[in-house]
C-alpha cells in the first residue's frame, strides 16, 4: 500500500501597501504672502490600493489642522503670525496607516505702510508756509501730521505756515 500526501500551501500575506500621493497645490513654493491675510491651502492626495483617510496640516512643524473631507482645503489665518519663513507641510494617510508628505517654504511679510516724507523747504523765516510731500510706503489711507506746534493734519500733501521762530519736529503717522 502507498500512502501519497499532498500538502497545499496558501499564501496569507497580502500585496504591500503603496503610499498615498500627497501635493499642495494652492500656494505654491517660495510664495511671498501679506501678514493679516487668511491664506487657502489645498492638497491633492489618492491612494491607488485604499483610501485616503486623513490629510494634516503642519506649519513649522506644528500639528494645525487635519481633515477627512474630500477636497481637502485649510485656511491659515495669519494676523497673529510674525513676519518671516515658514515651512508649510501637509501628510496624506491612508486605510492601513501609510503616510506620504508635501512641503513648501514661503515667506510672510508685513505690508504696513511705513511713514515717509519731504519738505520743500527746511530754512524759513516767520510767516513763510512749508509744503509737505507724502512719500509714505505700502498704500496708507490714512495720515496723520503732527507740526510741532500743537498743529496737526490729516491731509495727505498738507501745507504748514510758521508763525513763531523755532525749530519744529514734524512727524508723520
Amino acid at each position: 500500500v502507498t500512502l501519497t500526501f499532498l500538502f497545499v500551501t496558501q499564501s496569507c500575506e497580502k500585496d504591500e501597501n503603496s503610499s498615498p500621493s500627497c501635493e499642495i497645490t494652492k500656494l505654491s513654493q517660495g510664495d511671498t504672502v501679506i501678514q493679516g491675510e487668511v491664506l487657502p491651502i489645498e492638497v491633492e492626495a489618492e491612494d491607488s490600493d485604499g483610501t485616503v483617510e486623513e490629510i494634516r496640516l503642519f506649519i513649522n512643524d506644528k500639528g494645525v489642522s487635519s481633515t477627512s473631507e474630500f477636497p481637502y482645503r485649510f485656511q491659515w489665518h495669519t494676523n497673529d503670525s510674525v513676519p518671516g519663513s515658514y515651512t508649510i507641510k501637509t501628510v496624506a494617510i491612508d486605510n492601513e496607516g501609510a503616510e506620504s508628505a508635501d512641503e513648501i517654504a514661503i515667506s510672510l511679510i508685513n505690508y504696513d505702510p511705513l511713514a515717509d516724507f519731504t519738505v520743500d523747504t527746511t530754512g524759513i523765516i516767520v510767516g513763510d508756509t512749508v509744503h509737505f510731500i507724502d512719500q509714505s510706503k505700502n498704500e496708507p489711507e490714512n495720515w496723520f501730521w503732527h507740526f510741532g506746534d500743537g498743529d496737526f493734519s490729516s491731509e495727505q500733501n498738507p501745507s504748514k505756515t510758521y508763525y513763531s521762530a523755532g525749530t519744529y519736529d514734524v512727524t508723520l503717522e
